[in-house]
């Protein structure tokens, strides 16, 4: 239907015009770089610069493009997605959250069933061990939604030490999941 409406769009990494849709050149496709793991990217550039508009420019059109390479990562045993939520504040700053937009282009059930239960402290300079500590009680379940016994697949951006997904993850498998799988736009190549 995009294709229809807007048949010349530009690429969202460098701009240049892409004839019959899309949302990605085939340049720029061959030289993003791939991870596979527990994210289709490394962050690194262009990427940091895709995740930085999508974060703080409200360029939601930014997760179609990374939901096919993300989808493909899913497995198929999955009961539902929980996007990692974000603060009260950071939501009035931002106006959404980009967790649930990313969660939202995947085809899966979403569960609203996390809250943070307090605000913590933006950890971009923080070490592995004061981000552990930032997060400790931050999150907590709001609604069962059956979550016990179910395999979930939690939902974020950017994993760079797994301290924000790993609090979440301790949370739900605390409240009875089965499994806890996660799911990124990027990872921090380590």
């Amino acid at each position: 239907m995009l294709e229809f409406l807007f048949p010349n769009l530009t690429c969202l990494v460098c701009k240049t015009e892409i004839n019959g849709g899309g949302y990605i050149c085939g340049v720029c496709e061959k030289t993003l770089p791939r991870c596979d793991d527990i994210a289709p990217f490394f962050y690194k550039d262009p990427i940091v610069g895709l995740i930085m508009r999508f974060k703080y420019n409200a360029e939601g059109d930014i997760a179609k493009l990374f939901a096919p390479y993300m989808i493909e990562m899913i497995n198929d045993d999955i009961d539902f997605l929980v996007p990692v939520p974000l603060s009260g504040e950071r939501m009035k700053e931002r106006g959404y959250n980009q967790a649930l937009l990313i969660a939202k282009q995947l085809n899966k059930l979403i569960a609203d069933v996390l809250i943070r239960t307090r605000k913590t402290i933006p950890q971009k300079n923080m070490s592995i061990k004061k981000r552990q500590e930032n997060l400790k009680g931050a999150f907590k379940i709001i609604k069962n939604h059956g979550i016990i016994g179910k395999n979930i697949l939690l939902v974020d951006d950017v994993y760079t030490t797994g301290a924000t997904v790993m609090e979440c993850k301790h949370v739900l498998m605390k409240n009875g999941a089965n499994r806890v799988d996660i799911i990124t736009m990027a990872k921090v190549e380590q």
